[in-house]
């Protein structure tokens, strides 16, 4: 069960008053909605809640929070504009996102999609997940599927049931991915409830199909996996999915080597495979979260070798504007001092450049004067984005 701002306060109590009062300040100011399950607020220590890195990922507070980056956008990966149908983003040539519900499980304080996701938001059923699967059906070049949303975990058995089957169905797919958060905040659906049957039948008719089937779980911290969560995640892999891990690189939540490791350790032994490390997006009331393009590269290099290859994650930006997925070593331009970095992807579109931005808290009073300054903002990003001279 998912605690919204209304019911933390009794579940709480007296003794946290003063950082209930101070979540939901935050929650004020950005617009953002709290909500956290009761699986995840018990693992919270509230012994020192102030350095609890789950409790930084639901529950930020008023103090924290820091003015949003000049290029921070609300909808910063441009999916809105990138839909062909209702909830249907297409961005790389062979692969499609189909966004199915605005809720969630928990909400999180660095959500790059919380211009759509929230409790008050519309939720799309079957009448227009219709005009995505027709688009779908009528596009022989998708390959690959990826369901998301909000959380698919929000979704009932017999609705994920019916849009899986849909979508196993169309012609020429030969992946089907399930994004969510739900393996670590919700695992007694999978233990207690009816998700595990769906998800065990659509994994028999995808290899049926010769379709390969994984379910992408979102896990930042090791705390996240819980003795529930490894138990669901097992039964998950008896069932015949693939299960990945896609984490979000959070300052003071997983932002040093030693935690990565720890996190890619305990992942591997969960039977998870360590996928992607994002840096997060320039979201709104994000940017206390935020960690540098040349940290991420860091981390990189001091994860890489302390595990198997094939268990190394990827460590990438998704770029302002509808960019894509970017490897952090892959820049075209990097201006550590402006904290400004410029990346090309040529499947997406050759001819532009996109751009990713390091929090200002991190650069010098003279970079921080020139990001302030419309004028000489203006002047830099021109120079970084100049046209760049290309050998092959």
């Amino acid at each position: 069960m998912m605690l919204d701002a209304a019911k933390l306060g009794p579940r709480l109590g007296t003794e946290h008053a003063g950082l209930v009062r101070d979540v939901l300040a935050a929650s004020q100011r950005t617009g953002r909605p709290v909500g956290i399950t009761e699986h995840l607020l018990a693992r919270v220590d509230w012994s020192d809640p102030g350095a609890c890195p789950l409790r930084r990922q639901f529950l930020p507070t008023i103090d924290e929070l820091e003015p949003d980056h000049p290029l921070c956008r609300p909808d910063p990966l441009a999916e809105a504009a990138g839909q062909q149908a209702p909830g249907l983003v297409r961005r790389y040539p062979d692969r499609a996102l189909l966004l199915t519900t605005s809720r969630c499980p928990v909400y999180c304080a660095f959500c790059t999609r919380s211009w759509a996701v929230g409790p008050t938001g519309a939720v799309p059923r079957r009448q227009r997940w219709e005009q995505a699967l027709a688009a779908l059906e009528a596009d022989d070049s998708i390959v690959d599927v990826t369901i998301s949303g909000g959380d698919i975990w929000q979704l009932a058995p017999d609705e994920l049931a019916w849009l899986g089957e849909r979508l196993l169905a169309l012609r020429g797919l030969e992946r089907l991915r399930l994004a969510s958060r739900g393996l670590v905040a919700e695992p007694d659906r999978i233990l207690q409830g009816d998700l595990l049957g769906v998800l065990c039948r659509l994994a028999r008719q995808a290899r049926d199909r010769g379709v390969r089937i994984a379910l992408h779980a979102h896990v930042n911290h090791p705390i996240e996996l819980s003795s529930l969560t490894r138990r669901a995640a097992a039964h998950l892999v008896e069932a015949g999915l693939t299960l990945r891990a896609q984490t979000v690189l959070l300052r003071g939540v997983n932002d040093s080597p030693q935690t990565l490791i720890a996190l890619v350790r305990a992942l591997v032994r969960t039977g998870i495979q360590p996928y992607y490390v994002y840096l997060a997006d320039m979201a709104p009331g994000a940017e206390h979260l935020r960690t540098s393009l040349a940290l991420a590269q860091e981390l990189e290099k001091q994860l890489r070798g302390r595990t198997a290859g094939f268990d190394m994650p990827g460590f990438v930006c998704d770029l302002l504007g509808g960019g894509g997925k970017r490897q952090v070593h892959s820049w075209e331009r990097y201006d550590p001092h402006l904290g400004l970095a410029v990346f090309r992807s040529p499947v997406i579109d050759p001819d532009r450049l996109f751009l990713h931005a390091d929090p200002l808290r991190d650069l010098d009073e003279d970079a921080r004067g020139i990001w302030s300054d419309p004028q000489q903002r203006g002047l830099a990003l021109n120079r970084l984005q100049r046209p760049l001279e290309l050998r092959c």
